[in-house]
């Protein structure tokens, strides 16, 4: 869903930079490696590139950036503390910033994919009811997965990082596509 949505957004991608921790996450391997063949069955290349260290950031990415459409980021605390500085980086190279969660999208980031964190909240809440309101033995209540994800577009970072935005993306899509009229 995530690389349909920037492929519907941006479909003249052909180059992606991921860039991760991936020591910060044991599941980032199976996540990259789905998002490689995802990217290959649609033509586009996906280059990683792994960071240790937010203060790699700068340098590391802004070497990479030749001939990239979009950088993306998976969602790990190296990246998110060092995210002013993606911003800055690929606002000064003109090269989209795609992430991974939506709260840096009012940061700057041209698109963001993801779940609101309030239903993180509301997802827990429904489970407590279950257990002291209604009596279910926590091990019977069902393991829940969000629906609920959505492409953000900040639009005044748009035309900053390359993005045009098309108009016709909200016949198709509707709500799933919020704009942020933010920074």
């Amino acid at each position: 869903d995530q690389v349909n949505l920037l492929l519907v957004v941006k479909p003249e991608t052909k180059k992606v930079l991921l860039v991760y921790d991936r020591a910060s996450n044991p599941a980032f391997d199976v996540v990259v490696e789905v998002l490689e063949k995802e990217f290959k069955k649609r033509g586009v290349l996906l280059q990683k590139l792994e960071v240790n260290h937010s203060n790699e950031l700068r340098q590391k990415v802004a070497s990479f950036l030749d001939g990239v459409d979009v950088v993306m980021t998976l969602t790990d605390h190296t990246i998110c503390s060092g995210m002013d500085a993606l911003i800055k980086i690929c606002s000064e190279h003109k090269v989209t910033l795609y992430t991974s969660e939506l709260d840096s999208n009012d940061k700057g980031a041209a698109l963001s994919y993801g779940v609101y964190e309030s239903e993180y909240g509301k997802e827990g809440a429904k489970k407590v009811i279950a257990i002291l309101k209604d009596g279910q033995d926590a091990s019977s209540v069902p393991v829940t997965s969000l629906q609920n994800y959505y492409l953000k577009i900040n639009t005044q970072m748009a035309a900053v990082q390359n993005l045009t935005i098309n108009p016709e993306l909200y016949k198709q899509y509707g709500s799933r596509i919020v704009l942020n009229e933010g920074k």
